[in-house]
């Protein structure tokens, strides 16, 4: 009975605790989400210092990006190695972004592969994809298409737009799987769907010179210029004059019209 009772109240602290923690988090979400981010700023920092890994998390981000706190790389680093102390799958692939892109420690992609891969391990689809670059680069481990494919496909089966893309490269490259312009296709058209705008281009090529599908000039034109509207890229702009070369009036004005009425699909 003594233990029943000690254990009803060690519950009963556990969650006074946990409570404030997770109000502020949320106070931090909403205010994050509106872009009052000194707001969000001030409520993660009082959840993470509780112990709140999401709002750590968070917090270090802010860090990094300068939203509601002055840049700091090293203030990011610590508090993303706090969430990572408590398994957070997320923060373990920052940690390994900061060593990849060398902010706030020394470049060092052995080090970033070892935090891709926890995080590619606890399901993470951007870590997956991260682990996936890293074997098809032979960054930080040896160079591997193999791998670098089953990883991308792994976050592919989580309805990662990138994933698609990168899944659709390899095929069109012919990494690590025969080369196969059909499937690149197909896997860019997943990518491209859904909003990504390497997918958009390099479907709209695909499509534009009829390799792997019939030639569509109007469909070429619209994904192309869907991926310009993203990321106005002066070879992006080539690529669209040089397919308006091939077209006729009406097909360039049919084209910007499935544009302007496309939306991206959900997952």
């Amino acid at each position: 009975m003594i233990m029943r009772i000690f254990g009803c109240v060690m519950v009963a602290l556990i969650l006074a605790t946990a409570l404030p923690a997770s109000a502020d988090y949320r106070a931090g979400r909403k205010a994050y989400k509106a872009k009052d981010y000194e707001t969000a700023f001030q409520e993660f920092s009082k959840s993470a210092q509780e112990g709140h890994r999401r709002a750590q998390r968070y917090l270090g981000f802010m860090y990094e990006t300068g939203r509601g706190a002055e840049k700091d790389f090293g203030k990011a680093m610590e508090w993303y190695l706090k969430a990572a102390d408590q398994g957070d799958r997320v923060a373990y692939f920052r940690v390994g972004r900061m060593h990849f892109k060398g902010l706030g420690v020394s470049a060092d992609d052995q080090k970033a592969y070892e935090w891709y891969h926890k995080s590619a391990e606890k399901g993470y689809s951007r870590g997956q994809i991260a682990l996936g670059w890293l074997y098809q680069d032979g960054r930080g481990v040896g160079r591997d298409f193999g791998k670098a494919m089953e990883w991308y496909l792994k976050a592919a089966d989580q309805g990662d737009r990138v994933a698609y893309f990168r899944v659709g490269w390899m095929y069109k490259k012919g990494l690590g799987v025969t080369f196969d312009n059909t499937k690149a296709y197909e896997w860019y058209l997943k990518s491209a769907e859904r909003g990504y705008y390497l997918g958009q281009y390099n479907l709209g090529v695909l499509l534009a010179w009829g390799r792997g599908v019939p030639e569509d000039l109007v469909e070429a034109h619209k994904w192309v210029s869907l991926a310009y509207k993203r990321r106005s890229k002066e070879f992006y702009a080539h690529w669209l004059g040089e397919i308006e070369k091939r077209m006729t009036y009406d097909e360039i004005a049919e084209a910007k019209k499935r544009a302007a009425s496309w939306k991206p699909k959900r997952r």
